[in-house]
């Protein structure tokens, strides 16, 4: 698992709160698919999955394209799969937070971060550190 493992899990935590709450107002619907995505991130980490050998700050071709795939087209193709059954609606757009709920920590760590956007300091290099604990390796191994 890598993006795309986190990904589904998004979609699938979209479908649940969907289906589960139907009477659910929206915008609380919403609050819960991103608030449970973003917790599913670290507990999916928690299982053996590779990682990229990509250098963030300089990635290359090769990289980026794996990595758009990855990341972007994967999403956009469950997007894709919402649009074609179910119009532009409600699910597209739980469909759409729960992806960003899953995928917001290592967007944050491995893009923001690394990028430096935010510098790795304080709670951002606390929450790094959480991040790379709860691994069941570290991100950075071969």
């Amino acid at each position: 698992m890598i993006a795309a493992g986190h990904t589904s899990i998004g979609v699938i935590i979209a479908e649940v709160v969907r289906t589960a709450l139907p009477s659910t107002p929206l915008c609380q619907q919403a609050l819960i698919v991103l608030v449970v995505a973003f917790l599913s991130h670290y507990l999916s980490d928690l299982a053996p999955h590779g990682h990229y050998k990509v250098n963030m700050k300089h990635p290359a071709l090769h990289d980026r394209v794996l990595l758009f795939t990855d990341v972007v087209a994967v999403a956009l193709i469950f997007m894709a799969i919402v649009v074609a059954r179910q119009g532009f609606g409600v699910e597209l757009l739980l469909v759409t937070i729960g992806i960003i709920g899953a995928q917001l920590t290592d967007v944050w760590d491995w893009v923001i971060v690394d990028r430096g956007w935010v510098g790795l300091k304080g709670w951002v290099a606390h929450h790094r550190r959480f991040h790379q604990l709860i691994h069941w390796h570290d991100v950075r191994d071969a």
